[in-house]
């Protein structure tokens, strides 16, 4: 019998679920422009400014990518050093139209960090649209938060900078840990 790895498993639940997608990402139709003329370099200053971060435009995508790696962040999978660009990068697209925008992005999280980040999403106007770990056997565990929202640019990007904040803030074991004073056997 021939032995079948996690790995390999793993691989092709990713492979398959990336062909089940295939069509929603050929059948998305772009947005139309508007008639309002914005200035873009103005408005990418002005994300850059409310996110402290330093943004690219991404032609291919139309979309402005404001994001920053988590170099803070000491983990591995299995042994194996994990760094920034092997999935530890916090990011927030914006597709810019007019006044108005749609963000969405993805938050690299440790565990003690999902609830005050979550909080400061929510209390910005912040869709969270999932919550889930990152990998499998990773130390510290790595969660993901993605989120999505639409409005007015500006008022957008200073929400996404205060998600942003609120990671740089809970870094460093400064998150939030649970504890019950709890004794089963006085239950």
């Amino acid at each position: 019998m021939k032995k079948v790895s996690i790995l390999s498993i793993a691989f092709a639940g990713i492979l398959s679920l990336s062909l089940l997608n295939l069509p929603l990402i050929f059948a998305q139709e772009e947005i139309p422009k508007t008639e309002t003329k914005v200035n873009e370099q103005t408005i990418y200053e002005k994300i850059d400014q409310l996110t402290n971060t330093k943004g690219e435009y991404i032609e291919k995508e139309g979309v402005y990518r404001a994001s920053f790696a988590r170099s803070d962040i000491k983990a591995n999978i299995a042994g194996v050093k994990l760094v920034p660009p092997m999935g530890l990068s916090v990011w927030a697209g914006f597709k810019i139209t007019g006044d108005n925008a749609m963000v969405m992005g993805d938050m690299v999280l440790l565990e003690d960090q999902v609830n005050p980040v979550l909080s400061a999403a929510l209390e910005n106007g912040l869709e969270v649209t999932a919550i889930h770990n990152r990998f499998l056997w990773d130390s510290p565990k790595i969660m993901m938060m993605h989120f999505m929202a639409s409005g007015n640019t500006e008022k957008l990007a200073q929400a996404v900078g205060k998600v942003f904040a609120k990671i740089k803030e809970t870094s460093g074991d400064k998150g939030e840990k649970p504890y019950a004073d709890i004794d089963p056997a006085n239950t």
